[in-house]
């Protein structure tokens, strides 16, 4: 059963729109002219603006390589766009509750899209305050590089 009720991400969007509609300017959110490096998506949920999607499928060995790239310096995609992919990958399996062997990969795999997906949240949230984060670009965000090490020791 959908739940009709905005969140708690819209009413605030909402209620910050309406606000700026009306001349006022919320205490959070000082001007307009900045642009939030996300957008709300119809149903209330969050889209980084300026991601790009990697169109890889799901497999170990997609995983290998994304991270191999990070790691050797020679990845086309951002940091972003990488916790976006194993973000998508990771939350699909948990929303339509599919085993591991269903979704094609082993458990060493599940844990690194695991962990990349809460790392990358978790390191915004814990190096940037909230101001910096409203007008940040994202695709400049550089995880640790021992982290890629890490994740791609993980696999072998």
């Amino acid at each position: 059963m959908l739940n009709k009720e905005p969140d708690c991400c819209t009413r605030l969007f909402i209620k910050h729109k309406r606000s700026v509609r009306a001349g006022r300017q919320h205490k959070l959110y000082p001007t307009q002219r900045t642009p939030m490096p996300y957008r709300f998506k119809k149903g209330g949920a969050l889209e980084e603006t300026g991601a790009k999607d990697i169109s890889l499928p799901l497999s170990k060995e997609n995983l290998i390589s994304l991270l191999a790239n990070l790691v050797e310096g020679n990845a086309t995609y951002s940091h972003q766009d990488f916790a976006n992919w194993c973000s998508k990958h990771f939350g699909n399996i948990v929303v339509n509750d599919l085993e591991l062997e269903a979704a094609g990969i082993d458990e060493a795999t599940y844990e690194v899209l695991n962990d990349v997906d809460a790392q990358w949240d978790l390191y915004l949230v814990n190096t940037y305050k909230i101001e910096e984060l409203q007008a940040i670009d994202l695709n400049q965000v550089r995880l640790p590089k021992e982290w890629f090490q890490d994740w791609l020791n993980q696999l072998h």
